[in-house]
């Protein structure tokens, strides 16, 4: 089970990978992977199914068309970024947390 849950808004490129709109996210906040990128969330590699984890290694490996699908297999597991942008709210299963 998910400590951390974010909402797609409407409109993601995520909507058909996760159709009920929630995203299993390591954090509910937010980082930046580098100086360069915008604020990310993680998604929580390690509660996706098969098919959501094939699904957005197709995406990541679109592009980084020079690695391989286990490098994209690791980085998922890992934690995929998510732009702030695409999350319309955030919550935790810890009692009396919850942020648009």
């Amino acid at each position: 089970m998910p400590v951390a849950i974010g909402l797609l808004k409407e409109i993601t490129p995520f909507n058909y990978i996760f159709p009920d709109g929630k995203v299993p996210l390591i954090s509910i906040y937010p980082c930046r992977p580098n100086e360069s990128e915008p604020l990310c969330f993680y998604i929580d590699g390690e509660l996706l199914t098969d098919i959501q984890i094939e699904a957005l290694s197709f995406m990541w490996l679109k592009h980084n068309p020079d690695k391989s699908y286990e490098e994209a297999y690791t980085f998922i597991r890992m934690g995929y970024p998510i732009v702030e942008e695409f999350i319309r709210a955030r919550f935790t299963l810890i009692h009396g947390w919850y942020s648009k």
